[in-house]
């Protein structure tokens, strides 16, 4: 597989941030609705794809070794937070912009 670009994943980043920042809204939110059984469900979907955040930080490191730990603000943090640092203030930007193209 090619290396992927920093930018690359620095938008994919984006995207993760503002679906995990939607995901856990809508599962707080549906909460109210669903039966206990269903609303496991709805978690254990939300979580099955926060969980490839994971999996691409980790190709991120493997493919930029030259990185740093400040890193893993590209796909963890909120987006609703004051930033950490300039790498999460970057990447809330990001998720916003990415927000824009939804609508």
């Amino acid at each position: 597989m090619k290396k992927k670009m920093l930018e690359q994943y620095k938008e994919l980043g984006a995207m993760f941030r503002t679906y995990k920042t939607m995901a856990v809204k809508l599962s707080v939110n549906a909460s109210n609705f669903l039966t206990k059984a269903k609303w496991q469900k709805l978690q254990k979907a939300v979580d099955t794809v926060g969980s490839f955040a994971s999996e691409l930080e980790d190709k991120m490191f493997e493919e930029h070794p030259e990185l740093t730990d400040e890193y893993v603000d590209v796909f963890y943090g909120a987006t609703t937070n004051e930033p950490r640092n300039e790498l999460d203030a970057e990447m809330v930007t990001r998720a916003k912009a990415f927000c824009k193209t939804l609508f």
